[in-house]
């Protein structure tokens, strides 16, 4: 329901709610008439199979008027102005950036006239509303969780560091032998930085080599 009465998320088709939230259409069809009677607007962004952006008038989703073929029928006015008939179940929501967003992805922050900006950071959790990312106090060297928006994010290959790729692969190996409670801390802080100091690829070598995992050469 808090879904519902977000101004961006209030745009969403009741399917997409219902996928991100894990219930039926329905559930959340019911809720939205609960809330406002009626659909919030008589518009929602969509994209066609064709990738084409467009604007479905849900207003037209199930009446049968004779300018509609059927009810699975609607209008869709794309950016041009122009307008199409197209099937419903050929429509697809468009899909937010911030779900391409996952916890321990690489992301780059753009918050200007922040010291912060420009810095890349390792997400911690994704929420509904916001993100926690992890970043470097270039002082201090201690890790540092920030609360961010969506909309200051720009997510990243881990490509885009290859040390991080490496390490990330190294740390998942290791996650398949039976670790202690301090090598598992480890490797949990070790999923943080986007560059690690010396002192923590030591520690990272030293846990491989109790194990018996020699890393690549």
């Amino acid at each position: 329901m808090t879904l519902l009465q977000d101004s961006e998320w209030g745009k969403w088709s009741d399917r997409e709610i219902a996928r991100y939230c894990k219930v039926d259409h329905k559930t959340v069809g019911k809720f939205r008439a609960s809330l406002t009677g009626e659909f919030p607007s008589e518009k929602r962004t969509y994209k066609t199979k064709h990738g084409t952006a467009a604007k479905m008038n849900v207003t037209n989703i199930g009446k049968s008027t004779q300018e509609l073929p059927s009810s699975d029928t609607a209008v869709a006015e794309l950016d041009t102005k122009e307008q199409e008939l197209v099937a419903v179940e050929e429509l697809k929501p468009a899909i937010a950036e911030h779900l391409q967003l996952a916890e321990g992805g690489l992301v780059e922050v753009c918050v200007p006239d922040n010291k912060i900006n420009g810095r890349w950071g390792r997400i911690a959790a994704v929420t509904p509303y916001t993100v926690e990312v992890w970043l470097r106090d270039v002082d201090t060297m201690m890790m540092q969780k920030y609360t961010l928006k969506y909309q200051q994010l720009t997510a990243l290959p881990l490509e885009k560091e290859p040390q991080l790729t490496e390490i990330c692969d190294r740390i998942s190996s290791l996650r398949r032998c039976n670790l202690d409670p301090f090598e598992v801390e480890i490797l949990n802080l070790l999923e943080r930085p986007v560059v690690f100091t010396p002192t923590e690829l030591e520690y990272l070598a030293h846990i491989e080599k109790r194990h018996g995992i020699a890393p690549d050469e």
